[in-house]
């Protein structure tokens, strides 16, 4: 991490998933501009790993448990940061799962959890977060959602379905919690995380998935983490204070091509 900088001083912010791929991303660079970062994780050693790494570069974070898919969790979470740092002003909505099954193939049991975590979690955090920024005068939340909420491939039914749900849900939400809160989505593609590492252990050809990937982008990378981080401090900084209710695609260009 870089020397702390103040962009987001006196800003409470919890970062769901935050442990892991763009969530910690995100959450190390909302330290490094001098936020309070909450990590929000159902994975407790990487979670603290990151609030540890926050703190060793003089930022300010804490770790909270919380499974997105239980409602109980979320109030409870919700509940003890209100009252551990004094309120929320941001919401990153990023937690989520990667359910690749196809339409025939989903059990009701994944699907449900699926779109538990990475459709029904958003709604809720938001819902249980909005009071407690509002008391502080108005916030911003920030839905990370992907590109396969709006082009997809094959074997991706419920993850699709959440995804197009959450671009979907920003926007009325924009319009429910407006003027005080701000709500907008990021639509990543392909970023590096160790889930694409992950991904790609699973290929025959992992180095040649690779390099096709990497061709598939415009920009011929794939995108990283802090690519996304970035976007998601324009959003919910003040710099974004007249943009709410929209969707901001972070691809590399993917999405822009019809076929290759």
């Amino acid at each position: 991490m870089a020397h702390i900088r103040s962009r987001f001083a006196g800003k409470v912010v919890i970062v769901t998933g935050g442990g892991d791929g763009i969530g910690k991303g995100i959450s190390l660079l909302l330290g490094e501009e001098g936020a309070a970062v909450v990590v929000i994780d159902i994975n407790d050693d990487a979670g603290h790993a990151v609030v540890e790494q926050i703190r060793a570069a003089d930022g300010t974070a804490s770790f909270f448990h919380c499974d997105i898919g239980l409602e109980s969790d979320i109030i409870a979470m919700v509940g003890a940061v209100v009252a551990a740092c004094g309120g929320v002003d941001i919401l990153v909505n990023n937690a989520g799962i990667h359910l690749t099954k196809g339409t025939l193939e989903t059990t009701l049991d994944e699907w449900e959890r699926c779109i538990a975590v990475d459709l029904r979690g958003v709604w809720l955090c938001t819902k249980y977060c909005a009071p407690a920024m509002q008391a502080r005068g108005g916030g911003a939340v920030v839905n990370i959602s992907s590109v396969q909420g709006v082009q997809t491939q094959v074997n991706f039914t419920a993850y699709g379905a959440a995804k197009a749900g959450v671009i979907g849900m920003t926007r009325n939400m924009a319009l429910d919690l407006a003027p005080a809160i701000r709500v907008n989505c990021i639509l990543p593609g392909y970023i590096w995380t160790p889930l694409y590492d992950r991904w790609l252990s699973r290929q025959q050809d992992p180095e040649g998935t690779h390099k096709a990937v990497q061709e598939l982008q415009p920009l011929k990378r794939i995108g990283l983490p802090v690519d996304v981080a970035q976007a998601c401090l324009f959003l919910a900084s003040d710099e974004s204070s007249w943009i709410t209710g929209t969707t901001l695609t972070i691809d590399g260009g993917l999405t822009a091509r019809l076929h290759n």
